[in-house]
């Protein structure tokens, strides 16, 4: 990962790491066999009376279990955090074979992606309504984004793949812009002037690379929303990939493994915070356990001085270098 700018002193700036703390668990040991009910959140409540232990097991609703494993990951209703998270986090504990049972909140975003990409897991149950089980230990598993991992993402980026079946070469320069299609809840929309010019390079240098230039910002040209796996294939294709930090970034765990691609993302540098995170901390290839820069090359752009959480710009002459130093 490169940082692209005319400040030396910002091109040597270090880019955070994550760090090594281990998981946070806690444990609920259960001797005398009491049921749980867990609800949609993930809260637990314990059924306490015999009489209501005989009413549940007489009704045959009571699932018993060895090991139960409730991690507490969050954002579950958001696509990005599907995809650097909770799929990962997910496929990661179930593959572990440690437990009979780990439990997760349903939510419309994660069976989505679940059906689209056809994910499989063994032991995962997703609460909907109240589940009501039993179990000799319970592990309470507090995930934070320290336990993000290059191998939790290349294995969700492997079950991903295999769901998108193009063989035609890549050819696609992909500007992912904040200013239309109405994804950006968070502000941060591209000065109109910087964003008119950044198109025009883009445009240009894709005409002269032959290739097909696309300002995507998760809609059709008729205004039409994409579905996820014509987000996921029209990635696939990518040869470069450029924009502001946003959730389009996080498309490109579906770039061909043989593109080539360049990512160039327009991020927090060492004079300018529109976000709360460390100068160059908050970028997709981080954000991703650092598994994007195992299959295309990334580099960074630092937002201008006087870019604030409304409105963003960049240095065109940065941009302009990174466009004349790649080669295909």
């Amino acid at each position: 990962m490169k940082i692209i700018s005319l400040d030396e002193l910002e091109r040597q700036t270090d880019i955070p790491t994550w760090g090594n703390s281990k998981a946070k668990f806690s444990q609920i040991k259960n001797p005398d066999n009491l049921n749980f009910t867990c609800n949609k959140n993930l809260s637990l409540s314990q059924s306490l009376s015999k009489e209501d232990k005989r009413r549940h097991q007489e009704k045959s609703c009571v699932n018993n279990y060895k090991t139960v494993c409730i991690p507490y990951i969050g954002y579950n209703n958001n696509f990005c955090h599907n995809l650097i998270d909770i799929l990962p986090e997910l496929l990661y504990l179930d593959g572990t074979e440690k437990y009979d049972l780990i439990l997760a909140p349903h939510s419309q975003v994660t069976e989505n992606l679940i059906n689209t990409f056809n994910i499989k897991f063994q032991n995962i149950k997703f609460i909907k309504n109240d589940f009501i089980f039993t179990s000799q230990t319970i592990d309470l598993y507090q995930y934070n984004i320290d336990q993000r991992r290059i191998n939790k993402s290349l294995k969700l980026r492997e079950v991903l793949l295999k769901q998108i079946n193009i063989t035609a070469n890549p050819d696609k320069l992909i500007y992912c812009t904040r200013n239309t299609g109405g994804g950006a809840k968070h502000g941060r929309k591209m000065n109109a002037h910087n964003e008119d010019t950044i198109i025009k390079l883009s445009k240009h240098y894709a005409q002269s690379n032959d290739l097909d230039f696309i300002v995507f910002d998760g809609r059709h040209k008729d205004g039409s929303i994409m579905s996820i796996l014509e987000q996921a294939q029209l990635f696939n294709q990518a040869k470069m990939i450029i924009g502001p930090h946003g959730g389009a970034l996080a498309n490109i765990l579906y770039v061909g493994s043989d593109n080539n691609c360049k990512v160039c993302e327009f991020v927090n540098g060492k004079h300018t915070t529109v976000q709360k995170c460390r100068p160059f901390g908050k970028n997709y290839n981080r954000l991703l356990g650092y598994a994007p820069e195992t299959y295309l090359d990334y580099y960074l752009i630092p937002f201008e001085i006087g870019s604030d959480k409304e409105e963003t710009f960049i240095n065109i002459d940065n941009f302009k270098y990174f466009l004349n130093s790649i080669k295909l």
